[in-house]
């Protein structure tokens, strides 16, 4: 057999797979009728050189994978081996093979302009970014954090996600794995500038692989630790916890923008401002404060004025407008202010504020829905947060009502903690000396690292499958945890 002939029988092939990964996007039972078709016309095929296989003895897993319209056996290589196999198949063999082959072709070329228009676009991976900005804005990271887009280009476009604790390099080959071009985790790989990239360290091999594979990282880390619904609020969630609120809120977050507008350009102006981000008060939103008075204007040489003439002085009643927003929205928030004011040169004033901002900051603190005694309670911990151990200071005499959290390492949070009256504090990574500051003040629980974040993915995951729907959100099955426990 020509082995020219082979190529068209591999762009047969080639169509009858990209219909098998298309119909994901067709109806259940449509979906299951056309990928049924698909292998039907497959194993017909294989079938046809199966003898030739026989007598080359190659492994029954080649015929398996074909038979299952297996993308990676359209490779060359395979084929090579079909054109070497067919010198063992008889020419009845070869017009069956060939019939069969056509038969696949005219399916894929019948079902493909159907499955392409059904086929949604795919998002690019800087609409992702910004989503999930969105939900943690980069501006509330901690100075010594590197959340973000590590490594990818924002303009491809996504096939899949997996979201993990960490992203190391078993993470990277696992997305690879389940056609995953995007690592959605917690913990950043790089903290600090690569000097190179030898594949000396596990991050530099991660980085390396991730480049090699066109396989993105992102990392949303204290970020997603210090908002509102984000990691620490995942733990009280787990526990229970009622009445939930920022252990320490942050200040330094939120601006004031004062602008000066006509009374009648007023709401237009302020809903402008609202749908840029501003306005918002913890559990209230469209928040704003106006006084009424006079403002006073000459138009100069040059000037185009809505109202007045060039020349002349000018007084009209305008309203002082006030609003809130956080300062990572200053940009928005200005651009929505030009765009709605009526006016070409707008009056206005910014104000940093060093109010604390009470929806963002570090831990949370909540109540327990009823109180529990300190062995009940240790219990409860060990259960809800599926934990192999807990090390813990000496256990309160009184039942534990109120209760603090941060993931991952929160000594320094201890004191906001007592200060809030907590009972315990549920947290990791405390070391020999810190447990004496507790000073009977406060039991500490520290539950480990790994345990206190892991149930971030699934925090994660809900979201982005619920925000997506072209492609799959896979949760990484990769234990990162490189703590392990020895119980005799």
């Amino acid at each position: 057999m020509d082995f020219r002939d082979l190529l068209v029988y591999q762009k047969a092939f080639t169509l009858a797979m990209d219909i098998f990964q298309l119909t994901k996007f067709f109806p259940r039972e449509e979906r299951y009728s056309l990928t049924d078709q698909i292998r039907r016309s497959s194993r017909a095929v294989c079938s046809a050189i199966g003898e030739g296989y026989r007598k080359r003895q190659y492994p029954a897993h080649f015929l398996l994978k074909l038979s299952d319209a297996d993308a990676e056996n359209s490779e060359t290589q395979v084929w090579l081996d079909f054109a070497a196999a067919c010198e063992y198949i008889s020419s009845e063999q070869q017009t069956a093979f060939k019939t069969q082959s056509q038969e696949v072709g005219k399916t894929a070329y019948c079902l493909l302009p159907t499955a392409y228009c059904l086929l949604p676009l795919m998002p690019q991976l800087r609409e992702l970014t910004a989503y999930l900005e969105s939900l943690a804005p980069a501006a509330y990271q901690e100075s010594y954090d590197n959340s973000g887009l590590l490594v990818g280009d924002l303009t491809a476009e996504i096939t899949g996600v997996l979201v993990s604790l960490d992203a190391t390099e078993a993470v990277v080959e696992e997305a690879i794995a389940n056609g995953c071009n995007v690592v959605v985790a917690h913990h950043p790989i790089v903290f600090k500038g690569l000097k190179r990239f030898t594949g000396r360290t596990y991050v530099e091999r991660t980085v390396i692989k991730a480049i090699k594979n066109d396989v993105a990282l992102y990392a949303i880390h204290t970020n997603l630790d210090n908002v509102m619904g984000g990691v620490n609020f995942t733990i009280a969630e787990k526990l229970g916890l009622q009445n939930v609120r920022i252990l320490a809120p942050k200040s330094q977050l939120l601006s004031k923008l004062v602008v000066f507008v006509p009374v009648e350009s007023t709401q237009t102006l302020l809903n402008a401002l609202y749908e840029a981000g501003g306005g918002q008060i913890g559990n209230y939103d469209h928040c704003s404060f106006r006084t009424e008075g006079t403002g006073t204007f000459r138009p100069l040489t040059g000037a185009n004025p809505v109202i007045g003439t060039v020349g002349d002085d000018e007084s009209l009643t305008e309203h002082r407008v006030e609003v809130l927003f956080p300062s990572h929205l200053e940009s928005a928030m200005l651009a929505a202010m030009r765009q709605a004011h009526p006016y070409e040169e707008v009056a206005y004033d910014l104000y940093a504020l060093n109010n604390p901002n009470q929806t963002v900051g570090s831990g949370a603190v909540g109540d327990l829905p009823a109180p529990m005694y300190a062995r009940e309670w240790l219990r409860y911990l060990k259960h809800q947060m599926d934990l192999p151990l807990i090390r813990h200071t000496a256990l309160p005499d009184k039942p534990i009502r109120r209760v603090a959290v941060c993931g991952g390492a929160g000594g320094f949070l201890l004191n906001n903690a007592v200060r809030a009256g907590a009972d315990v504090f549920v947290t990791a990574d405390y070391k020999y000396h810190e447990f004496f500051d507790a000073d009977n003040r406060i039991t500490i629980c520290d539950i480990g690292h790994y345990e206190s974040e892991v149930h971030t993915k699934d925090l994660l995951a809900g979201h982005l499958a619920k925000k997506f729907t072209t492609f799959a959100v896979i949760l990484s099955q990769t234990v990162t945890n490189p703590v392990q426990y020895f119980f005799q």
